[in-house]
């Protein structure tokens, strides 16, 4: 049940940026999205029941703070094929996890996988 739920969550989700953001994701980008949702929700959960629970160490999916004095960038790139639209965004934040400064690009062109994400 509790995965249905953040499935129907995260397609409402994604909805809202659709109809507030013009910005649509590829169907299994929501289901991506509501997968680890509930998976990082299970962690916590169990692990705040079970004592015995080993709770597995961090992927490198996850974001890390930076070292003090420096700063983050973390990119993303989104490829609708179809439109021939790539969008862009970029969040720098601090060693505290603050957001620093960031920014968002669309542009009207076909660019690779590679060529976007750079």
């Amino acid at each position: 049940m509790g995965r249905v739920a953040t499935l129907l969550w995260s397609i409402w989700q994604h909805r809202n940026d659709v109809v507030w953001n013009d910005s649509p994701s590829l169907p299994n980008q929501v289901e991506r999205i509501a997968y680890d949702a509930w998976n990082d929700w299970f962690a916590v959960h169990h692990l705040k029941h079970d004592e015995n629970y080993i709770f597995a160490p961090p992927t490198t999916d996850r974001w890390e703070k930076p070292h003090i004095c420096w700063v983050k960038c973390n990119v993303d790139a989104a490829f609708f094929v179809e439109t021939r639209v790539v969008t862009m965004s970029a969040c720098f934040q601090d060693h505290g996890g603050n957001f620093v400064a960031g920014f968002t690009q669309r542009q009207h062109v076909t660019l690779s996988t590679v060529e976007g994400e750079a």
